[in-house]
């Protein structure tokens, strides 16, 4: 080899690609790349390699040499001598001494083939670790006491050590076994880990109190952000869960106890405070000395095992923690990571732990934080005055905060309350008080918003951790918190009254209201999040704190249940009434005070947001507290049964005045879309259980609601599709509830019977009235309808409910065919036979079922015949045809869903026979019309993608039997849509591509199908997935999935690998390289059962193979 002529055509090469790109043509660049490119490539380079290095001073072709070396080192270890890679280490090391004046990206490749080196010796030479341990004592003896050049080359070298050492599972380096190095990493850990963390110790302390170099520590800094972050090594632990801990970003810091002696010594703790408050108004620094405050902050076992343990380094963070916090002159640059501190101690410090903490030191961190927190919140309310900031670091620092309290609020049986109860008022005070308009509190005047920030979600999502939080610090301080959120609405509705009256009689300006809607909104907000949890789907309960507050205040419960009755009358609440009760008087006040503005003729000076914020209230209340049923909850307070109760007049009454609410607030606010939404949240809420649909149906108010659900349409009520199918729900959920079906029957009657008979006029039009504008709002209205008498389904009533709706589903066919030209109506047509499918189709009987499948059916044909000539005369053209199919992907999925839960009553009771259509039919009839239109360009988009090839390998999986009977050129459509799959690499449908074709082989290899035609379009993918792992091109995360389709393949066509690998090992010009294949396929299926589709313990081990393979290969194929 000329190593002279290389050199010189590789330095060339540099220099055209660091060239400007008007100097170089394009050619040249391309032939650099290209040079590059195949030096990367090459093997046995060791004699070249060292060439470069001795005589090169080229940065990239130095840089590019390294990382050679390092390939060639993990390929060729065993090969080499020992003395050779002696030298070579020794020259390296020399290079990197002599040359100061390289980058110390340079210097960090270079350093890191000495840590592969280093490493590899410490496994291979009988001694554990020797070199290793000899080569870091050398390093901290020497740049103990030197600075510059000398301390940056240290650093490097243990940067590359400590990342070598960093990962096992996810190890670059694949020459080497798991077990290899996990013994490695335990080694390191216990031997050289704890001496690199003192010399950076060391090296702090040193400069803590003089003057430092910004170059020597940041690289100092380097090296304690990767011990501080390190993953300990821990036994018996699976690998796969190694690995995925090991990915971990952050983990906390869990150093093994044999550091206890270094964590105990005093100077340890205040050292990284110390050079945190030396560095914080250096913006390169203070977020790295913050985070690595965090991290100390988050250590625990092993090294800190038991109480006294913790106890001690509590005592002994939390003074200086203190004194950070309380330090006048407060950075915006810390204050998220000093935010992120705060929780970290409360969240790894429960409180009985702190509890045991001296009591002046655990008053003195709390003021602390009370006050930290306070300035938080002032900050904040500053930030969202200001328009176009994009970055909320205030409002994210204060979600931070007050998510830390929790921990503390959680648990107050463990932690002496008195400590924190006046810090957490002084905060509630001050939250409320930031979103309060002057005098009484201190909100900023919000800057006008551009068209974007109008468009932002609403302050329940925006803030709901913070809210969430707040409603907590209202608990745990309900004697003052209740009562000031009731004073505050008795006062801003007075003022509210009285400003309308001003304002209506044109002495102030409408804008004058804004500051009182803003105080009310934040008020029902607070006060809201105070009586109620987030449920979150699960059934919302009174909080026990509320029950026992109530109790506790020991109030008249028949007083509190007429005053509660009366503030529909607007009647003022007295104090001598149960808190609780009080508060929401308050706001049903405020309620009504709305209704008499809006019936004065004034309404146009309402805020819509207001009616917003009570619905809102009122949808909490009722979900916790309207019809409490007793038997949840071990105590229960006597105000809330007596105003509340499922045998209380008052609940009766109050009932009807919040349907009338419902009702008013539907045609009041028709043009509202959120107000509708709250509206008919609070409906559901008001008949979401069997008391209160059997009270609700008695109600003389419920008929007009019913009226308007039958109402909306063209030309009558207008309401957005999203909304009606809503109210339908809320309307057809108070039958579902009724356990006496006559009833239920004669009730659904008023809604159903109306939305039927609409139906059938709208059948029965003649062909040229039917693409009339108002035809087919009233078809999307009718349609939309009946999802939401769909959406209503449970187990109990989807068969009566079927019964009605049947007949429309049975036309959704038609309806598409007549109205193909229109996304709208092709969409809810499909949504019908979803939503069925999703609440229904479970539990309906065979006959039932059936009369769904030839629904869907129908609509997969009638889409079909028009997908590809649907005519549109909108630009958003293919987004349609993009909507529709994912909409369709997802009606035949649903579909399945019967075929692994049957709940039907003949399933129950065991007499189930095979219907005449089944669900997988009809998905597999859809699959033939979506396959013609997944082109490589539509597959393009993610969601589209992700839903196709979920349904392909769902049906092959459910139903692989039926796959493999499909018309040839329809299964070999879907073969050639699975390979595009595979090869637009994006996660998730790669995934189930790759699960498709996998169920496909493992039931071709166990029902021993390899002769039947359609196998042949499964073998094709065998040396797809081979070619793919030849050629490098699978990702670390895509291993298992690949493990996994690779080893079903073999098991389904062992000749046809068996042939794959003759004919790659007879493509090997070198003997040894062939030999070298030849045994990494051997080692891949050896011992391993390859029968029917293998067994479990066979596919594992193949996976844990097949990472060596990949790395054997490579090295083979270079």
């Amino acid at each position: 080899m000329d190593v002279r002529g290389s050199l010189e055509q590789l330095e060339t090469a540099a220099r055209i690609l660091m060239a400007p790109p008007d100097i170089v043509s394009k050619d040249e660049r391309f032939a650099a790349e290209t040079m590059i490119i195949n030096f990367r490539k090459m093997r046995n380079a060791f004699v070249l390699c060292k060439y470069i290095l001795e005589n090169s001073q080229t940065e990239l072709v130095i840089f590019e040499t390294a990382d050679v070396l390092r390939n060639n080192l993990m390929q060729d270890w065993n090969k080499l001598p020992d003395e050779d890679i002696k030298t070579l280490n020794q020259h390296i090391l020399n290079i990197l001494l002599g040359n100061t004046e390289f980058s110390y990206a340079m210097k960090r490749r270079l350093a890191g083939v000495i840590a592969l080196i280093v490493k590899h010796q410490s496994l291979t030479n009988g001694a554990i670790g020797k070199q290793r341990t000899e080569l870091v004592s050398h390093i901290v003896g020497t740049a103990l006491n030197t600075t510059g050049n000398h301390l940056v080359l240290a650093c490097c070298m243990l940067d590359a050590l400590l990342a070598e050492h960093q990962y096992v599972v996810n190890a670059e380096d694949a020459s080497l076994t798991y077990e290899m190095h996990f013994a490695a990493k335990r080694d390191f850990e216990n031997s050289d880990l704890l001496r690199i963390f003192q010399f950076c110790l060391q090296f702090l302390t040193t400069h803590e109190h003089s003057p430092m170099k910004q170059r020597d520590l940041d690289h100092v800094l380097k090296v304690l952000e990767i011990i501080l972050c390190w993953n300990f090594t821990k036994q018996n632990l699976p690998k796969r869960v190694a690995g995925v801990i090991e990915m971990e970003a952050m983990p906390t810091f869990k150093p093994p106890s044999s550091w206890l002696d270094t964590i105990n010594d005093s100077a340890f703790m205040p050292i990284f405070f110390n050079i945190h408050v030396k560095v914080r108004h250096d913006d390169n620094f203070v977020l790295r000395t913050v985070n690595l405050l965090a991290q100390l902050v988050s250590m625990h076992r092993p090294v800190l095992m038991n109480r006294e343990n913790r106890v001690e380094f509590l005592s002994k963070i939390l003074p200086p923690f203190t004194t950070l916090l309380n330090l006048p002159d407060k950075l915006s640059m810390e204050i998220y990571g000093l935010s992120d501190l705060i929780r970290k101690i409360l969240l790894f410090n429960r409180a009985a732990l702190l509890s045991l903490v001296e009591t002046q030191t655990l008053e003195n961190f709390f003021q602390a934080i009370g006050i930290f927190s306070c300035y938080v919140i002032q900050q904040a309310a500053i930030e969202e005055s200001k328009s176009g900031v994009d970055d909320r670091l205030y409002r994210d620092s204060l979600t931070r905060v007050l998510e830390a309290w929790m921990n503390i609020l959680t648990d107050t049986e463990n932690f002496p309350k008195q400590i924190v109860q006046p810090i957490v008022t002084d905060i509630f005070n001050c939250y409320l008080k930031a979103h309060l308009s002057p005098p009484e509190g201190f909100r900023q005047l919000v800057a006008t918003a551009d068209e974007s920030e109008e468009d932002e979600e609403s302050d329940t999502n925006q803030f709901r951790d913070q809210l969430q939080a707040v409603g907590v610090f209202g608990r745990f301080i309900l004697p003052h918190s209740v009562p000031i959120i009731t004073q505050l609405l008795i006062f801003k509705c007075q003022a509210l009254q009285k400003q309308i009256e001003i304002v209506a009689s044109q002495a102030a300006p409408r804008e004058s209201l804004e500051p009182i809607y803003e105080d009310i909104h934040w008020g029902i907000l607070m006060a809201g999040h105070i009586l109620a949890f987030d449920g979150l789907g699960e059934t919302n309960l009174v909080p026990s704190e509320i029950h026992d507050y109530s109790i506790a205040a020991d109030k008249d419960p028949d007083l509190s249940a007429a005053a509660f009755e009366k503030s529909f009358q607007m009647v003022n609440v007295e104090e001598n009434v149960d808190p609780i009760v009080r508060l929401v008087s308050c706001v049903i006040i405020l309620s009504e005070t709305e209704r008499r503005v809006n019936a004065s003729g004034l309404g146009y000076l309402l805020s819509p947001e207001l009616a917003s914020n009570v619905l809102w209230f009122l949808h909490r209340f009722c979900e916790s507290y309207f019809v409490i049923s007793e038997e949840y909850y071990t105590n229960v307070s006597p105000s809330f049964l007596a105003a509340w109760g499922p045998l209380s007049q008052v609940t009766k009454i109050s009932q009807t005045f919040l349907l009338q609410r419902v009702k008013e607030d539907l045609i009041r606010y028709n043009g509202e879309v959120t107000v509708m939404r709250d509206a008919i949240n609070l409906l559901l809420s008001l008949v979401d259980s069997n008391k209160k649909a059997e009270l609700a149906i008695h109600s003389t108010e419920l008929p007009a609601i019913v009226e308007i659900a039958n109402g909306v349409g063209p030309g009558k009520y207008q309401m957005p599709n999203e909304a009606y199918r809503k109210l339908v729900r809320a309307v057809i959920s108070v039958g579902s509830f009724c356990e006496e079906q006559s009833r239920r029957e004669q009730y659904w009657d008023q809604v159903l019977v109306p939305l039927a008979a609409r139906f059938q006029n709208l059948s029965g039009l003649i062909s040229t009235e039917k693409h009339r504008d108002d035809i087919r709002m009233e078809i999307s209205c009718v349609l939309s309808g009946f999802i939401g008498a769909a959406m209503s389904s449970h187990s109990k009533t989807a068969t009566p409910l079927f019964k009605r709706i049947g007949p429309v589903v049975t036309e959704c066919g038609a309806i598409l065919a007549t109205y193909h030209n229109y996304v709208d109506i092709v969409e809810l047509c499909i949504e019908l036979v979803i939503e069925l499918a999703k609440r229904s189709l479970s539990y309906l009987s065979s006959g039932d079922s059936v009369t769904l499948y030839h629904s869907a059916m129908s609509v997969v044909k009638s889409y079909s015949s028009h997908a590809r000539g649907r005519v549109s005369n909108e630009k958003t053209a293919e987004e349609d045809t993009f909507n529709d199919l994912v909409t369709l992907m997802d009606m035949l999925t649903c579909l399945l869903s019967k075929d692994f839960l049957d709940l039907s009553p003949e399933s129950i009771s065991g007499n189930n026979t095979p219907p005449s259509v089944s669900a997988s039919d009809v998905s597999l009839l859809g699959l033939g019309t979506v396959l013609p239109l997944m082109n490589a360009d539509l597959l393009q988009f993610p969601s589209l993608s992700n839903k196709y090839f979920r349904l392909v390998a769902f049906l092959s999986e459910l139903h692989a039997d039926k796959m493999m009977v499909l018309p040839p050129p329809m299964l070999q459509a879907v073969y050639e849509s699975v390979e595009i799959g595979l090869r637009n690499g994006a996660a998730d449908p790669f995934a189930s591509c790759c699960e498709f074709v996998s169920c496909m082989a493992i039931h071709i290899s166990r029902h021993s199908q390899q002769s039947v035609q359609t196998s042949e379009y499964c073998k094709p993918f065998l040396k797809i997935f081979l070619e793919m792992i030849l050629s490098q091109r699978v990702s670390k995360e895509s291993i298992p999935s690949i493990s996994t389709v690779l080893f079903a393949l073999i098991t389904a066509f062992p000749d046809a690998y068996s042939e794959l690998v003759n004919q790659l090992l007879s493509s090997r010009s070198s003997e040894e390289s062939r030999n070298k294949l030849s045994l990494a396929f051997s080692k891949l299926t050896e011992n391993l059962n390859i029968q029917n589709g293998g067994d479990r313990l066979s596919r594992s081990a193949f996976r844990d193979r097949l990472e060596t393979f990949i790395f054997s290969a490579k090295g083979c194929l270079e």
